[in-house]
Formats: structure tokens, C-alpha cells, sequence
């Protein structure tokens, strides 16, 4: 048996800050890619990430950096305050 198929794909719980469908799933195929199981949430307001960032712990969160009525910038704000993680990727 190689190597390779010994690895044991990793869970990886991902809140996805994005207002765009095809990034959404370019971040989850670059994810899965890696090796990693995907839980995710999409989510594109300021509102709806709170409740998120409230509702679950995740491992990971990314966010597009410019949206029509939110940033990167706020997201992290609020990943910081709500979650009290700084885990942000953005794009």
C-alpha cells in the first residue's frame, strides 16, 4: 500500500464569507483538493457571519475582500470579537 492511500482526509469546518457562487466553489475544490472533508457555510452579510461565528466554532474562515455591503476588514473585526480567533483568509 502507498503512502497516499494511506492518509486519512482531515475535517475541516469552513465559514465562507463570499457573495459569489463560483469562488464559493473555487475555495471548496482548492480545499478538497488538499485532502481535507468540508463542512461550510456561506454566508455574505455582516449579520448572517455573526450569527455563524455564534451558532458553531469554526476552523476556518474566508472572506472575499471587497462585497457590496461587506469587507474582509469587517469580517475580521468581527472574527476577532465574536470568535475571539483571527483565522481569516481572504481573497
Amino acid at each position: 500500500m502507498d503512502r497516499a492511500s494511506e492518509v486519512v482526509m482531515q475535517h475541516l469546518r469552513v465559514l465562507i464569507v463570499e457573495d459569489s457562487a463560483d469562488d464559493v466553489e473555487l475555495v471548496l475544490r482548492t480545499l478538497r483538493k488538499a485532502g481535507y472533508r468540508i463542512e461550510h457555510r456561506c454566508v455574505d452579510t455582516a449579520q448572517d457571519m455573526a450569527a455563524a461565528l455564534m451558532e458553531q466554532d469554526w476552523d476556518l474562515v474566508t472572506s472575499d475582500h471587497n462585497m457590496p455591503t461587506f469587507s474582509s476588514c469587517a469580517a475580521l473585526a468581527d472574527c476577532v470579537a465574536i470568535a475571539r480567533r483571527t483565522c481569516l483568509s481572504g481573497t
